[in-house]
């Protein structure tokens, strides 16, 4: 078995001979293959791995040199594997297996009895990305209608210039990738979409599709790769004046159709990743070769000619073309270099591409550092031009960054960078596609967070509505179970908290925990096993085990598995090239034997047994009994092992889920410890099963395949389709979250989804989440609320609530099945629980109808599922005697930074994370009297960037006079670093911010922190006191100039009540008499 010697997770049977060399076409010249060539190739995938090996074999991967993207690729990839001679995935097995689906879904019940709904709010995580586009294209004749490709998630549509992102349609395909579109100039309607993902190759394609109803129903055209899987496309265009010639790029060489797509040629051979006309002649063509290689047709596309002159295959892997109408002779291209992907060059060309000409003495335009002096890059993966459509001087490029030119590309700047380095703008890393607005000079990226513009001369994210995540896992909390969090590829770790979901990690995440007994207790983890945890709910991170050294601390596979243990939640579990186990939270460890062969890939530990435990790895499974050796099952199909899920009651019951396309065996089952096998495989579609998930409560089996859910339930034999309102998308994990009653979906290109069970008890409620236990002010009326949620299946009518294990307090309502009600505490009141203890909300009972409104009558009694019935939350309302604001003004990267106030005792009153980039954010605070110490703690331990981002970042308290009495910033652009060691003290009262404290009182200040003696109860307001410009009436000239002198504190003018402040009292004052005549 072929290992990598960097990642040791080659987990497949390889080929003996490998293709190591490509004769190439310039010259006769051999060169070495670039391992991103086999990515797009279905025919060479083990190739690609080949090549891949061999050249980190000797180095350390290093940041923005396509390790990672390599590696994404190659575990999306390793499940799929058909083991034919070709060793590729067959794209047409989900075309297939939709256009089942929608044949015969009217006629399946279980789909109507389910609606699946996002998990997550709507919009883009704080500071996190929406998910990877691999392209935008705009609409020339009407420019706010928008469209975007998502490598894995279908095309998207705006119609409000990327303000907002719809899918289109329900897009049977959507789990598949899309890379290009082209548009009917006559129709708006009718839409080409090139299949597959251009860039990465981790996504299904089958050619070009086609709508004519603004995407609500797709079919094939006639360039479909249903007898060549494994294929992508990359480009597509309708040819100018004539839309019914369409030409198309693709893995499989360029295509030409002449009769509306109904029929397609092949004209030319070879995997080509760029195609574009001539902006001024229809007749003449660009187009770009991997490796690289520039041709060029005269006679609108029938026929090819290379380049002469251009760097040799050897030196030159990808070129990226583009033109600009301002000057239709002139072509551009940008090109990587073979070995570093770094950037080669820059050529134009004056005379319609056919010839070109370097520009010299470029940075590196497709490296990660923001002055261009680091070597290499990943151009295989992120290669992108554009010209200005209005001047054909201005240029856009991006790589890792995004870089501008204003001058026809000899003097460049970064104009983006993936963390604000310098002066530039963030910008989320790795720019796919560039594009310019037509007939305007701004610009539009697709990358790996989704879209940005440039507009007014600032960039700008417009992702909001993209739900195009690819998400590798998630966690939840029973005990709180408004607690998700999971981990996405290229935007980190998300977590959601309290109705706010925000990014608490960068990079990739991957396996995410929460801990039962703690919700705020988190693990997060990166590739290869590192991970960090988390002991106060997500605002501060620390490394928790690594990936380079011994012990649980070796290097796993690239999603290693961890998982608490079901029945002791005290034990997790992380398994590498051996399980590890601790019972103290990661400060000592047990192992077993080691499992021979790669890392692991798959962990299921049994309920029913403490010490059975399963694990997989590429087509082998393994099981312990005693935490200690390992017995390999026999007799398994030689498919990916994907999943592994126990019987709660009984260990040896077992259900294994399997990759690649037998269409017999997507589900085995047995029921005597692996000693013999049985195929649960019947209604699943011929795709690879990544998860599955059992109802313990029902028995009902849950499967998560390439083409959506599917459920069986604990009496049938034959699993069915549970998918409605959920598109044909790529499901990566499932779970079943008891505390509501639903399950829990994550998807590989359409983020975060959830459901009721299939089966729910008749009568069961749950407390999902408890609201307004969190304090701001000191003083108003508390509105505490728990939000029950009918799980079951029967309408309920009432239910009883203990609310703080002290007071019962009934409910009436009428409560539809899936449906929620908010329930309020009346006897909610500061004191009513102690500082840092937890409120605690049970279900008594519940009363249902046991039946339909008219006809049932009323049941009741205990609720049928006990997990959910209680839930506890923080209790954070103390008796305050102070306000004071927190001013924090959040610079270019504040996704690591947060504050905490806490108390002498240690504990923390308020906290807060995830601040918006470039902005001010104001939180008022209640406090004691007593002394609070400033906590300041920083993820990258760089504190305020300063000169990376170049701006400040400060945090300010305020009194909320607005007087500043604590305060730390950067210096400037020199900014100020802190990991956690940066703090402060502040004391109440606050001096100096005395005054009358009794609210009966005429001057009754209430943001006074202590009495200064001058109360006054003489609320009369001396003679014309209101009257400021003398005329006799209390008119609008007087309101106007005591606004203008509001919030003065000492020599103030205008004092109406005469407490030496111009306040809101005086304001009150003034308008109790406006109308009226001045009498002295």
């Amino acid at each position: 078995m072929l290992q990598s010697p960097v990642a040791q997770g080659s987990n497949w049977p390889l080929h003996a001979a490998f293709l190591f060399c490509l004769l190439g076409t310039n010259g006769g010249q051999l060169h070495a293959q670039h391992w991103s060539d086999g990515m797009l190739d279905g025919g060479d995938w083990n190739g690609a791995i080949t090549s891949f090996e061999t050249t980190w074999s000797d180095s350390t991967p290093q940041r923005g040199k396509g390790f990672k993207p390599f590696m994404r690729w190659r575990h999306f990839a390793e499940a799929r594997f058909a083991f034919d001679s070709a060793l590729s995935f067959e794209a047409d097995a989900v075309w297939s297996a939709t256009q089942w689906e929608r044949a015969g879904r009217q006629a399946r019940t279980a789909e109507t009895d389910t609606v699946w709904k996002r998990a997550v709010p709507e919009g883009l995580p704080l500071i996190g990305g929406a998910g990877r586009i691999n392209r935008v294209v705009v609409d020339p004749l009407d420019t706010s209608r928008w469209f975007a490709c998502a490598p894995s998630g279908g095309v998207w549509f705006s119609d409000q210039s990327g303000l907002d992102w719809t899918l289109m349609g329900t897009q049977d395909w959507a789990g598949m990738g899309a890379s290009d579109i082209a548009l009917h100039p006559d129709l708006p309607d009718c839409i080409l979409a090139a299949t597959g993902d251009s860039d990465f190759g981790s996504a299904y394609a089958i050619g070009l599709m086609q709508t004519c109803d603004g995407g609500q129903t797709w079919e094939p055209t006639g360039l479909s790769f249903a007898m060549a899987e494994g294929k992508t496309c990359s480009r597509v265009h309708r040819k100018a004046g004539d839309p019914d010639q369409i030409l198309a790029a693709t893995s499989d060489g360029l295509w030409l159709s002449e009769d509306g797509g109904v029929s397609f040629t092949r004209t030319l051979e070879g995997i080509f990743s760029d195609l574009l006309p001539h902006p001024g002649d229809s007749s003449v063509w660009h187009a770009a070769k991997r490796p690289g290689e520039l041709y060029r047709s005269t006679d609108g596309g029938r026929n090819w000619a290379l380049i002469p002159g251009m760097p040799s295959l050897y030196l030159a892997s990808r070129y990226t073309l583009a033109t600009s109408a301002s000057n239709p002779a002139q072509v551009v291209a940008i090109a990587a270099k073979s070995g570093s992907q770094g950037l080669l060059g820059l050529y134009i060309s004056a005379d319609s591409g056919a010839t070109y000409t370097e520009v010299p003495d470029l940075p590196n335009l497709l490296g990660w550092t923001v002055n261009g002096i680091d070597a290499g890059g990943q151009g295989f993966y992120d290669l992108a031009l554009a010209v200005d459509p209005l001047d054909s001087q201005h240029m856009v490029a991006g790589g890792i960054n995004l870089w501008e030119s204003f001058d026809g590309g000899s003097q460049w700047a970064c104009r983006g960078h993936w963390f604000g380095g310098d002066s530039a703008s963030f910008v989320h890393a790795d720019q796919h596609a560039l594009t310019f607005i037509p007939g305007t000079s701004d610009w539009i990226s697709a990358h790996d967070g989704g879209v940005a513009r440039l507009t007014a001369g600032d960039i700008r994210d417009v992702s909001t509505g993209l739900e195009v995540a690819q998400v590798y896992h998630l966690a939840w909390s029973e005990m709180q179970p408004g607690r998700l969090i999971s981990g996405w590829q290229d935007n980190g770790v998300n977590l959601l908290k309290r109705g706010e979901h925000a990014q608490v990690l960068g990079a990739d995440g991957f396996h995410c925990l929460i801990d039962p007994l703690g919700p705020d207790t988190l693990v997060a983890a990166e590739y290869y096993g590192k991970a960090y945890r988390s002991n106060d709910g997500g605002w501060s991170w620390q490394p928790w085990i690594w990936s380079n050294a011994e012990g649980v601390n070796e290097q796993g596979d690239w999603n290693t598995p961890m998982a608490y243990a079901p029945n002791q939640p005290n034990r997790v579990f992380v398994a590498k090239r051996r399980v590890y186990w601790s019972d103290d939270a990661g400060a000592s460890w047990n192992q077993t034997e080691a499992v021979a062969g790669p890392a692991i890939e798959v962990l299921a530990i049994a309920r029913a047994a403490d010490s059975t435990v399963a694990v997989a790895r590429g087509t082998n499974a393994f099981v312990t009994h005693n935490l200690s050796e390992w017995t390999p099952y026999s007799g398994l199909p030689g498919l990916p092992v994907l999943d592994i899920v126990f019987n709660d009651t009984n260990a040896n019951y077992m259900w294994l889920a399997f990759g690649g396309y037998a269409e017999a065996d997507r589900v085995w089952t047995s029921e005597d410890g692996g000693a013999h096998w049985s195929s649960s495989s019947e209604g699943l579609p011929a795709l690879p099963v990544n998860a599955i998930v059992r109802d313990n409560a029902s028995g009902d089996l849950y499967a998560g395949t390439d083409a959506g859910v599917y459920v069986k339930t604990s009496d049938s034999t034959a699993w069915q389709p549970y998918k409605s309102g959920l598109p044909e998308v790529l499901c990566s994990d499932l779970g079943i979250r008891r505390a509501t009653g639903e399950i829990l979906l994550a998807t590989y290109g359409s983020g975060l989804w959830k459901a009721p069970l299939h089966a729910p008890a008749t009568r069961d409620a749950a407390i999902t989440a408890i609201n307004g236990a969190k304090a701001d002010r000191c003083s108003g009326p508390l509105n505490v609320t728990a939000t029950l949620r009918n799980a079951g299946s029967d309408t309920l009518v009432a239910t009883t609530l203990i609310w703080n294990d002290v007071d019962t307090v009934s409910y009436g309502f009428a409560l539809a099945p899936n449906a929620t009600q908010r329930l309020t505490w009346p006897d909610a009141q500061r004191g009513a629980v102690s500082p840092g203890e937890h409120l605690t909300v049970r279900i008594l009972d519940v009363v249902g109808l046991d039946g339909d409104l008219a006809t049932g009558q009323l049941a009741g009694g205990p609720d049928a599922v006990s997990e959910n019935d209680v839930l506890g939350v923080p209790w954070e309302h103390r008796e305050g005697t102070g306000e004071i604001v927190m001013a924090t003004l959040a610079d270019c990267n504040p996704m690591e930074s947060a504050w905490a106030l806490a108390d002498s005792t240690g504990q923390v009153w308020h906290r807060r994370q995830h601040f918006p980039i470039e902005s001010v954010v104001y939180d008022t605070l209640c406090l004691s009297h007593g002394c609070f110490d400033v906590l300041l703690h920083d993820m990258g331990a760089n504190g305020f960037t300063g000169a990376l981002c170049g701006m400040e970042g400060a945090l300010d308290l305020l009194s909320i006079h607005g007087d500043t009495v604590w305060s730390v910033s950067s210096s400037g652009a020199a900014g100020i670093g802190f990991s956690s060691g940066i703090g402060g003290e502040i004391c109440l009262p606050l001096p100096g911010l005395s005054g009358c404290t009794d609210p009966t009182a005429c001057n009754f200040d209430p943001a006074a922190a202590a009495d200064d003696g001058t109360c006054g109860h003489d609320c009369l307001i001396p003679a014309c006191a209101a009257d400021m410009d003398g005329d006799g009436l209390y008119g609008a000239s007087d309101v106007l100039s005591l606004l203008a002198e509001f919030g003065c504190l000492s020599d103030c003018t205008v004092d109406i009540t005469g407490d030496g402040t111009v306040s809101a009292n005086d304001v009150l004052a003034l308008l109790a008499l406006y109308g009226e005549s001045c009498t002295e």
